[in-house]
């Protein structure tokens, strides 16, 4: 088997979303290598569109029948969307529960019937799907410069409709300052993600606090999101002699003659591989190849241990998606280099070894694994790790504060057989840490920001639209609707919660 062969072979086996294979769902990977610079060079692929979806939820059915089921709905949903949409559709997931439908020769007005047909299947599959039900949004080509502000530009469009609740009545301008508000503070709420905790008083009192003082800064002088200090990161820019088009034309196919594999260059088979296998944030090895490669080829016992973060959403609010993702990555490299320095544990970074060696690997959304060979040490290691965990609030930042680390108590054995249902339990017993965690975070500095941001738009439109903004009656109903909104969105996540519990 020559190299272009067994590259083209390996690169098979992590193009699709794990658990998707059969459907040719392909992986975030492969959108991010291949599908993004495909449609952002040739021009023939100027006329299509890219219909976003977002599973609703899905969350609640993962805690009242487990993710199992939850990735049976996924995987059922996902065959009744494609079987309405035109044969030539690309399928892609952009995470998880999120996914991209692309649809070449395809016009603007084609747009709303393919949404109506994606409703209207999973509408009459209903009770299969325990009557799951997706967001959804389309752009055409012609409307954005490249593929990535199209997915952008749908994912803040099904943000918007997923918080766009109905309990306000008037249309007035205090009606429309009322939506801003419950939209926003609901998201706000939803990014704290309190897993167990009903929403109390004195967090709401507490809560309330920060926000009245921000209001009155806000409204007391020019002001600007905290967003405004951060700079995005720099696109990524391929190579031109990396031919995407022909890997995008050649995975496609179900068998690709030998002609075909070779008619490719070694170095864009290199490159896609390395990119599939890696998180582009950390550099780190993926779930993917640790399910894939390592526990599929490698005869000997993992033993891993579960990290998470807390407060991705709030962070990713706040600031930006890039701005989070940077500062994950000084985070964990310092935890990397702990482990190098002060236990002696050092990450493989060779591709596809079958040699017995150390990984971290990036699970994504902010979470980890270490995955260890089975050692005589465990025990000092765990306790060592457990250590640095406990102390890592001392001499930090506001914002690494926010994104602080747990770890799952011990370490486990991992198989292939067993790995996604223990990815599950131990991301669980993460999430129980984090909560006795959250309600202290709101007299962090940080917290502040938070909200200049959540209500940044309600004040501006506030001070744009309400007259006599400045008139003190204005500004108390002003704080009254932040105090009613809040209540009322409080009130319906506890009982949302209450219900799910007694589902259970």
């Amino acid at each position: 088997m020559n190299s272009k062969t067994s590259l083209f072979n390996l690169g098979k086996n992590f193009i699709y979303s794990p658990k998707l294979e059969d459907l040719h769902v392909f992986s975030k990977e492969y959108l991010n290598t291949v599908l993004k610079p495909h449609y952002a060079s040739n021009s023939e692929k100027d006329n299509f569109v890219a219909i976003c979806i977002d599973f609703n939820k899905l969350n609640d059915i993962n805690n009242l029948y487990g993710y199992a089921t939850g990735d049976k709905v996924i995987h059922y949903s996902l065959s009744l969307i494609k079987s309405v949409l035109p044969p030539n559709t690309i399928s892609a997931r952009i995470g998880g529960d999120e996914f991209v439908f692309l649809t070449n020769n395809c016009n603007p007005e084609n747009i709303e019937p393919l949404i109506s047909k994606i409703d209207s299947i999973l509408k009459e599959h209903g009770e299969e799907i325990l009557f799951s039900s997706v967001t959804s949004y389309g752009v055409h080509s012609d409307e954005s410069s490249n593929l990535n502000e199209m997915l952008s530009e749908a994912e803040l469009k099904i943000s918007e409709q997923k918080n766009n609740f109905n309990n306000y009545s008037s249309h007035s301008k205090w009606g429309v300052l009322e939506k801003k508000l419950t939209q926003n503070l609901t998201s706000f709420f939803k990014s704290l993600r309190l897993y167990r905790q009903p929403i109390t008083t004195d967090f709401l009192k507490t809560l309330y606090t920060h926000i009245i003082n921000s209001c009155n800064e806000l409204l007391e002088k020019d002001f600007n999101k905290t967003t405004a200090n951060f700079q995005e990161q720099t696109p990524i820019h391929f190579s031109e002699n990396l031919e995407f088009d022909k890997l995008y034309s050649i995975f496609l196919e179900q068998t690709p003659s030998d002609k075909e594999i070779e008619n490719i260059n070694e170095d864009t088979y290199s490159y896609l591989l390395n990119n599939l296998i890696h998180d582009p944030v950390t550099g780190n090895f993926s779930k993917n190849y640790f399910v894939n490669f390592l526990l599929e080829n490698c005869n000997h016992e993992y033993r891993i241990k579960y990290i998470s973060t807390s407060f991705i959403k709030l962070s990713n609010s706040i600031f930006s998606h890039s701005t989070t993702d940077m500062e994950l990555k000084k985070i964990t490299d310092n935890f990397i280099t702990y482990l190098q320095d002060e236990l002696g544990i050092s990450f493989s970074n060779e591709n596809f070894s079958e040699s017995v060696q150390n990984y971290f690997i990036s699970l994504g959304g902010g979470d980890y694994l270490i995955a260890l060979p089975k050692t005589e040490d465990e025990e000092l290691i765990n306790n060592k790790i457990n250590n640095y965990f406990s102390s890592i609030t001392q001499n930090t930042s506001n914002l690494e504060n926010i994104l602080r680390l747990f770890c799952s108590k011990d370490f486990h054995s991992a198989t292939k057989e067993n790995i996604h249902t223990l990815l599950t339990i131990l991301s669980n017993e993460c999430k129980l840490s984090k909560d006795d965690y959250k309600l202290s975070i709101l007299e962090e500095p940080m917290i502040k920001d938070a909200i200049n941001n959540i209500i940044y738009d309600s004040a501006e439109y506030y001070i744009d639209n309400i007259q006599r903004h400045d008139d003190i009656d204005n500004k108390n109903k002003f704080l009254h609707l932040l105090a009613k909104t809040m209540l009322n969105i409080s009130v319906d996540l506890n009982n949302e919660q209450q219900k799910n519990n007694e589902e259970r």
